[in-house]
């Protein structure tokens, strides 16, 4: 038989009374949106967290260095030192794609035979043929040349780049120079065939007034005269000035055949 049992609804107060004694009264549930109370636990990531400062090295933590890199020449000249040599066995072909060395042709010039180096990525120097280009290669980029032909289209846009005086749709490496060096060049490539500029104009069109004679030392790091035509960038009193490719003497016979000077 059932037995009916008088329905009650435990209210509020009924629970609070039936809870179990304890050092201090429970703290009130959270409710979403809410703050946490001091000392409850968070989960990451949740609002109010607290936040500790980094560990240092005393108290144990792990801190990542800050590396800033040193122009030390000698440094890098000790760094160079370590380079090795290619396994034999890998074909110049190989070598050529992975950039290990350097391709290398030799073409006609106003100068007479030039060597053009390159890589997969753009033409890399343009040195004088004679029994030292190798070597001054090697020495200035770290890599040894190997004879080959250049990428497809490659050659008649070298070519044309050494008849013109100026890049046009060749492209170029970079190399071994810097950011402001590279803006130099790129600036001195604008200047036409029979005219010359000086060192301080091109400081100028860089907005650089005062940086004439950076602009100078950049024309002497010129790594593709005749491609980027260094030889028109003379002083401001007129005098030719230095050239890399060579000597004042080829600076001059290049500007003589350009009918820049008569």
């Amino acid at each position: 038989m059932r037995r009916d049992r008088p329905h009650h609804r435990s209210t509020r107060g009924d629970r609070e009374g039936r809870r179990a004694p304890g050092p201090g009264p429970a703290p009130p549930p959270h409710r979403r949106g809410e703050p946490h109370p001091r000392g409850a636990a968070r989960r990451p990531g949740q609002p109010g967290g607290r936040r500790h400062p980094p560990r240092t090295p005393s108290q144990g933590g792990h801190v990542s260095p800050t590396i800033t890199p040193s122009p030390d020449p000698a440094l890098e000249a000790a760094l160079a030192d370590l380079a090795q040599e290619p396994p034999p066995r890998l074909t110049d072909g190989v070598l050529l794609a992975t950039g290990l060395v350097d391709g290398a042709g030799l073409y006609d010039s106003p100068l007479g035979e030039v060597v053009v180096s390159f890589r997969p990525d753009g033409v890399v120097a343009v040195d004088l043929a004679d029994d030292g280009a190798e070597a001054r290669h090697r020495a200035r980029f770290g890599r040894r040349l190997v004879e080959a032909r250049p990428p497809r289209g490659w050659d008649d846009l070298i070519r044309r780049a050494i008849d013109a005086g100026t890049p046009g749709e060749l492209p170029l490496a970079w190399e071994a120079v810097t950011v402001f060096q590279r803006r130099v060049l790129t600036e001195a490539a604008t200047i036409p065939r029979g005219r010359t500029r000086p060192y301080g104009w091109l400081a100028e069109r860089l907005g650089r007034p005062g940086a004439a004679r950076a602009v100078g030392t950049s024309m002497a790091r010129n790594p593709v005269p005749l491609i980027v035509p260094c030889h028109r960038v003379v002083r401001a009193d007129g005098s030719i000035g230095r050239y890399s490719l060579g000597g004042a003497a080829n600076k001059e016979r290049l500007l003589r055949l350009e009918g820049a000077l008569r």
